[in-house]
């Protein structure tokens, strides 16, 4: 570093000492000029997006021709799906093939099937959650499907952690005057049990808060969500929760403003590693991976490409639905869209 930036040498006197003087101001202002240059590229630096490249690719699944749309895939790379009728679920569709990873096509799959059926998440080990008509459900892998009937016919599981912890919600019924019913959150473990009513309470005077849980881990975390509504049931603030050992953290999600008018947040999963995918929307389009307390913006969706929804993640891959346009209606002059299901790889090095 020049000396001016430490001191400026007024000693000498006459014309000599003067423009020694001159020097040293120049090099004082050269090193000031160069300093703040240096801590505007450490600010900029530092609000930068960090960046992530995943590579998506179209997953081509189908149940007797009918396309069926991807939710979840585990750390083999197996995906379940599910296809609809009539706005009903119907059939679960299940990959366990690992070279998936690689293919657009699923060959080794089967079906689950129990009534009005809807999977929602599946584990490394082959357990699958999510709900039959009769309720909350829980596929194991030798084919048995367990209803958790102490939670009532509405009720759903929403995640099945490495451990086999299932997450979810279920609705109790309010009564008069109220009617309807309120959502809590539980977690199952085929070795311990219920936990109940582990609901995230806002406190705030004069409201109340509806939560629900998404995806648990195998070291005790829970991904929720929540409402807080007025007693005109108007949503006063909705966000997103990391449930950990008693402990709600509501600060480390981003806040979903869409009952206002503003961005929203979708979040549809955790990692058993703690990684989520948010999704963006409502004028902030995007997505991004929240990956121990960093953030980065994802990128190497292709050209054209509109991710529709987000519905699972594994620690490496998420799934989900999106579309391409493909025409212009002749009639209606809008434009048409093609649907399809894919996968995103984190690609090597993607991270910067």
């Amino acid at each position: 570093m020049a000396r001016g930036c430490v001191q400026i040498n007024v000693l000498n006197s006459g014309e000599k000492g003067k423009m020694k003087y001159q020097v040293y101001l120049m090099e004082f202002l050269l090193c000031v000029i160069i300093l703040l240059v240096l801590t505007l590229a450490v600010v900029i630096g530092a609000e930068a997006p960090k960046t992530v490249r995943f590579d998506f690719a179209v997953l081509d699944l189908q149940v007797n021709g009918k396309a069926a749309w991807v939710q979840d895939i585990n750390r083999k790379g197996g995906v379940i799906a599910n296809t609809f009728s009539g706005g009903l679920s119907n059939t679960v569709l299940i990959s366990k093939d690992p070279r998936n990873r690689k293919k657009t096509k699923f060959g080794d799959t089967e079906t689950v099937s129990c009534g009005d059926t809807y999977g929602a998440s599946y584990n490394d080990g082959g357990w699958l959650t999510g709900y039959c008509i009769e309720g909350a459900m829980v596929r194991q892998p030798d084919g048995k499907i367990l209803i958790l009937s102490a939670l009532g016919e509405n009720a759903m599981g929403n995640g099945v952690a490495k451990d086999n912890t299932v997450a979810g919600h279920y609705c109790t019924p309010n009564g008069p005057p109220d009617f309807g019913c309120t959502l809590h959150g539980f977690t199952w473990n085929p070795v311990t049990g219920y936990r109940l009513k582990l609901d995230y309470v806002d406190g705030r005077p004069g409201s109340r808060t509806m939560s629900t849980l998404i995806a648990p881990t195998s070291d005790g975390r829970v991904l929720g969500e929540y409402y807080v509504l007025d007693k005109d049931n108007d949503t006063l603030e909705h966000g997103h929760f990391i449930y950990d050992n008693g402990f709600f953290d509501t600060e480390s999600l981003p806040k979903s403003f869409e009952h206002v008018g503003g961005p929203g947040v979708f979040i549809p999963d955790m990692a058993e590693n703690g990684r989520i995918v948010v999704q963006r929307w409502n004028g902030e389009d995007g997505l991004q991976l929240y990956d121990d307390d960093r953030v980065y913006d994802i990128i190497g969706k292709p050209d054209g490409w509109i991710v529709n929804q987000v519905s699972g993640i594994s620690e490496d891959q998420f799934v989900g639905r999106a579309s391409v346009q493909v025409g212009i209606d002749p009639f209606y002059k809008w434009p048409m869209y093609k649907a399809f299901s894919f996968v995103a790889t984190e690609a090597k090095g993607g991270q910067r």
